[in-house]
């Protein structure tokens, strides 16, 4: 029998992993789905370009939304935002100012997803609670399951 050691995070590593509901992950499977089977449907019938090209891009669209994550990571002297597979923020901790923990109300800033709001990014797929943060970049505001342990993991960075 073979043991699998546990895995440990390297010394000083904190993680948070925020993934859409589900009911967001159905949407976007149930419009991928619907934009290939009018791909194969469309070839099978009568080809028409507009339509084919149309329908690859919701079924993208789809797609995005069905493997859409938030991960937020600080390690080897930066934190890591990303949105899942789109967006990839990468800061220095020493330019990191200003922490603050934020309720977000997707209805407030305009919906989920990668918003601009209040002058800085905010990045989120329900409501909840967030980090926000300041630096040389901007300011990003990213939903986390455990908002207090990333904040304070940032304060001490």
């Amino acid at each position: 029998m073979i043991e699998l050691e546990p895995l440990h995070k390297p010394h000083g590593e904190v993680r948070d992993v925020v993934t859409a509901p589900f009911s967001i992950r159905m949407l976007g499977g149930i419009v991928a789905a619907f934009g290939l089977s009018l791909i194969v449907g469309n070839i099978l019938v009568e080809f028409d370009a507009f339509l084919v090209t149309a329908s690859a891009i919701g079924s993208a669209a789809g797609v995005v939304v069905l493997l859409a994550k938030l991960s937020t990571r600080i390690a080897e002297g930066h934190v890591t935002v990303w949105f899942i597979p789109l967006l990839r923020i990468r800061v220095p901790l020493t330019d990191v100012r200003n922490v603050s923990i934020d309720l977000i109300d997707p209805r407030r800033i305009g919906g989920v997803g990668i918003a601009r709001h209040e002058g800085g990014r905010v990045l989120c797929l329900s409501a909840g609670r967030g980090v926000r943060f300041s630096s040389r970049q901007g300011t990003v505001l990213v939903q986390c399951n455990d908002p207090d342990l990333i904040a304070n993991a940032l304060k001490l960075g």
